[in-house]
């Protein structure tokens, strides 16, 4: 094993909007080999770059439609994506996948970030006859909590500002250097600051997530 430092850990939210699109003519799974993980091979005549975020529409798998991942590998008949088992389906009729531009990528230089990510809730239904429970129809994914310097000249910080004012749904990419990344969706909220008497100003907000944090690597 061998333990890196967060130097190279970069933490960036796509656009509200997406504007780029592109049509897979063929999803395929890639086999595991030398001990790496499965992986989704995508075929399409437009690839994206390696580290861009997209999202599978309704493409025809269960396993990742709807999904958003990064892109690992890139060939000249397409793209990959390490650590997805791409599981049972058929290409649908109509498959399209979003794709974000890193240069549409808003890049945060946050000081502190640290995930929750949450245990699958129960209701306790016991009774004088007994213990019992049943699953919560309420699902959580989990959480982070995120701290950062206030700074107006920073796109960064204005890009979280409009986050929360508008409420919606982002996609979070975390570059973990060459440990991949992690991507998943996100909700921002809960803005706060902490202005000391001798000290830098800082803000600190809260990521929900939409699902749990997802690892892929080459």
């Amino acid at each position: 094993m061998s333990a890196k430092n967060t130097a190279a850990v970069r933490m960036c939210l796509t656009p509200e909007v997406v504007t780029n699109s592109l049509v897979p003519t063929a999803i395929t799974s890639i086999a595991s080999i030398d001990g790496k993980p499965q992986g989704v091979m995508v075929e399409s005549s437009v690839s994206p770059k390696v580290g861009e975020v997209v999202k599978f529409k309704d493409v025809g798998f269960a396993s990742i439609n709807n999904k958003s991942f990064v892109v690992t590998g890139v060939t000249a008949a397409g793209f990959s994506i390490g650590n997805v088992i791409l599981g049972d389906g058929t290409l649908s009729a109509d498959p399209i996948i979003e794709h974000y531009a890193d240069s549409e990528m808003d890049c945060m230089c946050l000081s502190e970030f640290t995930i929750s990510t949450a245990a699958p809730a129960v209701i306790d239904t016991s009774t004088y006859c007994g213990s019992a429970s049943i699953p919560s129809a309420k699902v959580e994914a989990g959480t982070a909590a995120a701290v950062g310097y206030v700074d107006t000249n920073d796109s960064g910080y204005l890009a979280i500002l409009e986050a929360i004012e508008t409420g919606k749904e982002y996609i979070l990419r975390i570059s973990l250097g060459d440990n991949g990344y992690l991507v998943m969706p996100v909700v921002l909220s809960g803005m706060s600051y902490t202005l000391p008497l001798d000290g830098a100003q800082q803000y600190s907000f809260q990521f929900t997530f939409g699902a749990s944090p997802k690892h892929v690597f080459a």
